[in-house]
């Protein structure tokens, strides 16, 4: 069962986990897959920090309002 949910959610073209699950090597493998990284629930400033140093594609949160100060803007 593990391996087939892993083979499914490695063709997925976003990947959103756990913020605790992620690190710049996971987020390079992604990338390096085609795919774009989105972890959630991120409600801690040093762990948004962390997963925009880790280069992820956004970030879910549940206060998007605080944390706009450390996304570049468009």
């Amino acid at each position: 069962m593990i391996r087939w949910w892993a083979r499914w959610w490695w063709r997925a073209g976003i990947l959103s986990p756990d913020y605790r699950l992620v690190e710049a090597g996971f987020v390079n493998r992604a990338h390096a897959l085609g795919r774009e990284v989105i972890p959630w629930t991120i409600d801690i400033p040093e762990a948004v920090r962390e997963q925009l140093a880790a280069e992820v594609d956004g970030i879910i949160t549940s206060y998007p309002t605080c944390y706009a100060a450390y996304c570049p803007s468009s």
